[in-house]
């Protein structure tokens, strides 16, 4: 009776204190700011408002600008001069950029990478074409091996796998092969960046930002939007980007990868700037737009933007995902409109704009079936019961150890990467109660004994993996 009593009052202290720290359902609130009949349009065509926190929306025409901010995050709802992240849509700043290079003479689309990067000379990247290189159909890796090994990591650690410095970048892909794609679309965030160090080494420039502000951002009167080489750079006032389960993720900053959409930030206000500037033919180098290339699936792509046709209307635009945000803007030449849609979750964005470019009535499709995180769940509730197992079976004090480390460690899994868009945080906080019965129960139950039996190497060895498995997710929760 006195174990049953200790068990149970663990497990509703554990309960209690899970429920306050529990990850919450994101879902778009009722605030809203600006034009009153947008935010209604777009509320309307989102239908399920599970997956998003806030969504900052844009309409563009040659003369005119309606923005409408949803949702609330820290007690703010985004306004038409709140900062986010644009991502990729930052590649369609490389495309102009290409097409006005190729107008002034400083470049060639056929030419070599290597021709204006000559670090570069004599590597295979190095034989890639400008235009390749604006396509995705050069063959080059989409990231470097050293960023694709701290990318999945990073996904649970909630670090920047795209922190690293031009020469660092340089000396890597000097050593790289290409792949077997190359003649066909593959998408490569490698690719575009190195196109932007291109441009801007073939006009002179010290470096890409200050090469795209001097030629873009300056002449079209883009005063907000910046680049964010490290942390103390992103721009005051600017929206915590959110994973599923609302899990405050670190912004992407660098300088390798600024190219890329790795560290722009910017405002509607700007984006419209730049959208009308495209509407109304004031910007450098619109034969980017110009489709030249079928990627096999009805798209086509021009110098780093795509080209596609929904419902009778040609839409041109390019989207864009970072740590925590969504971004895409469509622009539809003929009827003289922009788009442009950002939400600081990783709900997909993109059928909102076109809904509202096309001028459709129908809801969009809702978040989805979370995928990732049911793995995530699943793996962390099928472990985690047999660990529990175990622990009620009694163990010796290495094995309470090793089985209490990887039971917490699948906890702070599910925490972490759970389908917490979809399903409620309560189910989390009955999953840790459970786990510190279990725990609890182990230790009532451990036998006396350091090592019971076994390999002695062995059992050291996996209780040091279950330890730092679960220190390593803990740390990773926070």
């Amino acid at each position: 009776m006195q174990t049953t009593l200790i068990v149970l009052a663990v497990a509703l202290l554990t309960l209690g204190a899970a429920l306050v720290i529990a990850p919450r359902t994101i879902q778009l609130g009722p605030a809203t700011t600006g034009d009153a009949a947008l935010a209604e349009q777009v509320r309307r065509l989102v239908g399920d408002p599970h997956g998003y926190q806030t969504l900052s929306v844009t309409v563009i025409t040659k003369d005119t600008i309606r923005h409408a901010g949803l949702g609330e995050m820290d007690g703010r709802t985004p306004t038409k001069d709140t900062p986010f992240e644009l991502g990729s849509i930052t590649k369609t700043y490389d495309g102009l950029l290409l097409a006005d290079a190729i107008t002034r003479g400083e470049v060639r689309a056929e030419d070599e990478l290597a021709t204006h990067l000559p670090e570069l000379a004599g590597s295979p990247i190095g034989g890639v074409t400008l235009a390749e290189l604006s396509s995705h159909r050069g063959g080059v890796p989409p990231l470097p091996p050293s960023v694709i090994l701290r990318a999945i990591p990073g996904m649970i650690a909630n670090t920047n796998p795209y922190a690293m410095d031009y020469p660092t970048l340089m000396a890597e892909v000097a050593k790289l092969e290409l792949m077997k794609t190359r003649g066909t679309m593959a998408y490569s965030n490698l690719g575009a960046s190195l196109l932007g160090h291109g441009l801007a080494a073939a006009a002179g420039e010290p470096d890409w930002r200050s090469y795209v502000t001097k030629r873009l951002l300056t002449p079209l009167g883009m005063t907000h939007t910046t680049f964010a080489a490290v942390p103390d750079q992103i721009p005051e006032g600017a929206l915590v980007g959110l994973s599923e389960n609302a899990r405050r993720l670190r912004p992407w900053t660098s300088d390798a990868f600024a190219p890329a959409g790795a560290a722009t930030w910017t405002t509607p206000v700007d984006m419209a700037t730049y959208a009308q500037a495209i509407l109304t033919g004031r910007a450098p180098g619109l034969d980017a737009l110009t489709p030249r290339w079928d990627t096999g699936d009805d798209t086509k792509f021009g110098y780093a933007w795509a080209v596609v046709e929904v419902d009778g209307h040609q839409i041109v635009g390019h989207d864009g995902g970072t740590n925590g945000y969504r971004t895409f803007l469509g622009i539809n030449r003929e009827a003289g409109e922009a788009v442009l849609v950002a939400s600081n979750t990783n709900r997909d964005v993109t059928s909102l704009a076109v809904a509202l470019l096309t001028h459709a009535d129908d809801p969009i499709s809702g978040p989805g079936l979370p995928i990732v995180g049911l793995i995530a769940l699943g793996f962390a509730v099928a472990v985690g019961a047999i660990s529990a197992w175990l622990l009620a079976r009694g163990t010796d004090i290495l094995g309470l150890i090793e089985n209490s480390s990887l039971l917490l460690g699948l906890v702070f899994l599910a925490r972490a990467d759970g389908p917490w868009d979809q399903a409620p945080g309560w189910t989390w906080a009955l999953l840790a109660a459970g786990a510190a019965a279990a725990i609890t129960i182990g230790v009532l139950r451990r036998k006396p004994t350091l090592i019971a039996k076994g390999r002695h190497w062995w059992r050291w060895f996996s209780t040091g993996v279950a330890v730092v498995f679960g220190l390593g997710l803990f740390a990773a929760m926070l």
